[in-house]
């Protein structure tokens, strides 16, 4: 009589017998929010400050519009990010002292820098200094705009989850995505109140045009670095927020549909699916990343790879 061959044994896996071998994250819907939020007003602050210095009326309404805009923005992110603190009411024991190497430390003290240039420089602007003045004003908070704008991916890079940490382009994913719903923010209420010229909303739309275009290119970067370890994006649930949300809706459909010279219907739509597509991105990494925390063979497999020094 014959016997059926018995099945192969699977090959042994070198886990932690299935479960997780770091912390899941504990973030929700107020980190995401404090990410989104807080890249628009970084974002805002960045295309405000270039529409002042361009120096014409259109673009000083236009600096005007964007200034209150990056006020406000950074008005909502740090509640919600305070809101998420173990304890909440000791957020101002973070400004007591400086640490560079701390990047949530050098977080805090970039969102208090870019909230109160933001303030200043609204008021600056609804109060009509002069020219010299706000330029000045301006300038001064660059730095802090594009610190915040970037600073959330070196956040996350410093993890040891393997979707955040397995390459350094996430800060240029972060930046670029905060130019891009920045501008777009300011965009899309420029067009619903008309405010500026029509050539000053045209030059603002070709810039964030621009951001989106560097966006898609970041992400292509980062996604190729990160490669196997991106496999939660790519995977149900997180499959159509990312791919149709983040990517097709973010960046390829405002990228791919048309600009014209007079004021139309696209341009409201385009700003508006950009600053869709940004929540939808920051969903999808802050939720893949709770879900790469769970998979032990990627985090053995990254913690295994050479890491460069």
């Amino acid at each position: 009589m014959q016997t059926e061959p018995k099945p192969a044994a699977p090959t042994p896996k070198r886990n932690y017998y299935g479960q997780p071998a770091i912390k899941e994250p504990d973030w929700g819907w107020s980190v995401v929010g404090y990410l989104w939020v807080g890249g628009i007003g970084a974002g805002a602050f960045v295309a405000s400050t270039l529409a002042a210095l361009r120096g014409g009326r259109g673009d000083r309404q236009i600096a005007k519009l964007g200034f209150s805009v990056s006020t406000i923005a950074m008005g909502i992110s740090a509640p919600l990010l305070i809101s998420h603190l173990g304890r909440p009411e000791r957020f101002h024991h973070m400004l007591r002292l400086f640490k560079p190497t701390s990047p949530m430390n050098a977080g805090v003290w970039g969102m208090t820098a870019l909230s109160g240039m933001a303030f200043v420089n609204a008021a600056l602007n609804l109060l009509g200094a002069g020219p010299f003045t706000r330029s000045l004003a301006a300038l001064a908070g660059m730095p802090a705009a594009l610190f915040v704008s970037a600073y959330t991916g070196v956040l996350l890079g410093h993890s040891s989850i393997p979707l955040w940490a397995a390459s350094p382009l996430l800060p240029a994913v972060f930046a670029s995505s905060s130019m891009a719903t920045g501008t777009a923010g300011i965009s899309l209420l420029a067009e619903l109140f008309s405010v500026g010229s029509t050539s000053a909303r045209k030059r603002l739309a070709g810039a964030e045009r621009i951001a989106s275009a560097v966006e898609a290119l970041a992400l292509a970067a980062w996604l190729k670095e990160t490669g196997e370890f991106a496999k939660p994006l790519f995977e149900p649930p997180l499959k159509d927020v990312f791919e149709r949300g983040a990517i097709g809706a973010g960046i390829a459909t405002p990228l791919a549909l048309p600009s014209t010279r007079s004021s139309s219907f696209w341009d409201l739509v385009k700003p508006a699916l950009v600053l869709a597509g940004g929540l939808a991105l920051r969903y999808a990494l802050v939720e893949g990343g709770r879900r790469s925390s769970k998979d032990p063979d990627a985090y053995l497999k990254f913690t295994s790879k050479p890491q460069l020094s």
